[in-house]
């Protein structure tokens, strides 16, 4: 295990499935991070019981969290193929860990709903073709009505003419969830309730027509769109500071409507930097506010320069990274932007040759805390490893968080500091200056 993974786990709990023994490492930064949460369980006893696994070959674990299904049903049956997909970067990091403390073999992919992203391309962000005999999900209880169809609707046209979509949702959607089922024109072979969760088993129905994602008696037609059902607003206006800018919003991420009090903090050190960097790196962009404010300050006078631009987006949440590649491309459409999905700042080093670039001339961090994690040390060693000797830092959060940051860089000095409301950004550079 490496290094910045162990720091990351707070837990390792035990687990057993269809006679064998697991074993779990948690994370305060995941969903369920002191025990394996109940809806797991029971979808994973319902499968068992269920499902005939000699009929299945290929399976994707949707959402996989910490890979617990993935893992559980590769180990209870090694013959089948497993995929493992989040959007979350460090869900994906733990999943794999966890896939080799069970010595199994799984594969793992960043991706939204049913499909997997593709940072390298993303105008086209969603890799397709793929066909499971089997997938399995715990959707989020907070999945609004057009993402949870989504998720329904690519489930059915991912699976094989036998396949399987198999589902446990919290009970306050059942309804929902039924209704969406029926509308796709797929029967529920299983279902099973308890207080809190209801599972489904989904088969998609050959003979039925109608819907308007399929040709009736044809198959279900994939809605690989981006935005998409995520998108929460078209054109979210904001203008301070002599900078105006519009954003398509996507729910489930800050800011989606109103500009986050961090950013807006970082905002107020923007209109005080000289605009003469290149190279430039955001790290957990939101919705892309601060990098588009950024990016706009350096090219609204020189817009001639966008040519010479190198950017990078980085962070755990592809969802994130996403729309913010979709703002900041639909302001300069001529920018070299790039997406590197990671779990942590600590591991973007290693990444950033991707890039093309081993140092930047501006730095925009949003800090994304997980609780018990030593964030303002290894915030601070690995920035100094990648921000040009004459380059600049902004750093945003919470007052708290920022002060401990500020505190850890010695090598480091303060060019501006503002706070507001709880929040504060701080702008640094090398103290040393080559």
């Amino acid at each position: 295990m490496t290094e910045q993974s162990a720091e990351r786990i707070n837990k390792k709990v035990s687990f057993r499935f269809c006679g064998r023994d697991l074993y779990f490492y948690l994370s305060m930064g995941l969903f369920s991070s002191f025990d394996i949460d109940t809806g797991t369980r029971h979808l994973l006893r319902a499968l068992a019981a269920t499902i005939d696994f000699s009929k299945i070959q290929h399976v994707l674990d949707a959402g996989c969290g910490t890979g617990v299904i993935a893992i559980s049903l590769k180990k209870a049956f090694p013959h089948i193929r497993v995929d493992a997909l989040d959007r979350d970067s460090l869900a994906l990091e733990i999943t794999s860990e966890n896939a080799e403390l069970n010595s199994t073999e799984i594969s793992v992919f960043s991706g939204l709903d049913i499909f997997a992203a593709e940072p390298d391309f993303p105008d086209s962000p969603f890799v397709q073709g793929e066909k499971y005999d089997l997938i399995t999900t715990n959707i989020p209880a907070k999945a609004g009505l057009p993402v949870l169809r989504r998720f329904f609707l690519n489930g059915l046209a991912s699976l094989t003419d036998n396949g399987y979509f198999t589902v446990v949702i919290v009970e306050p959607l059942r309804e929902t969830a039924i209704n969406l089922i029926a509308d796709l024109g797929a029967s529920i072979v299983f279902d099973e309730h308890t207080t809190r969760h209801s599972i489904f088993f989904i088969q998609y129905d050959h003979s039925a027509g109608g819907d308007a994602n399929r040709k009736p008696g044809g198959p279900v037609l994939c809605d690989t769109s981006f935005p998409g059902p995520y998108r929460r607003m078209d054109a979210f206006s904001f203008s301070e500071k002599n900078i105006s800018y519009t954003l398509t919003t996507v729910f489930d991420v800050p800011g989606f409507d109103t500009i986050p009090i961090s950013s807006a903090a970082a905002a107020e050190l923007y209109a005080k930097l000289k605009p003469n960097h290149n190279t430039f790196l955001f790290w957990n962009p939101g919705q892309g506010h601060a990098a588009v404010i950024v990016l706009k300050k350096r090219f609204t006078q020189k817009h001639t320069d966008i040519k010479t631009c190198r950017c990078v987006l980085a962070g755990r949440d592809i969802l994130s990274l996403l729309i913010s590649y979709f703002n900041i491309k639909h302001e300069f459409p001529e920018i070299s932007c790039r997406i590197v999905p990671v779990p942590g700042f600590d591991f973007l080093p290693g990444k950033i040759e991707k890039a093309d670039t081993s140092t930047f001339d501006f730095i925009g961090i949003e800090v994304d805390i997980i609780p018990g994690f030593p964030y303002a040390g290894m915030l601070s060693n690995n920035a100094i490893k990648i921000l040009h000797p004459t380059g600049t830092m902004v750093v945003s959060g919470r007052s708290s968080d920022i002060g401990r940051i500020a505190a850890s860089t010695p090598k480091l000095t303060t060019k501006h500091s503002k706070k507001t409301k709880g929040f504060r950004a701080v702008a640094f550079s090398h103290k040393n200056k080559g």
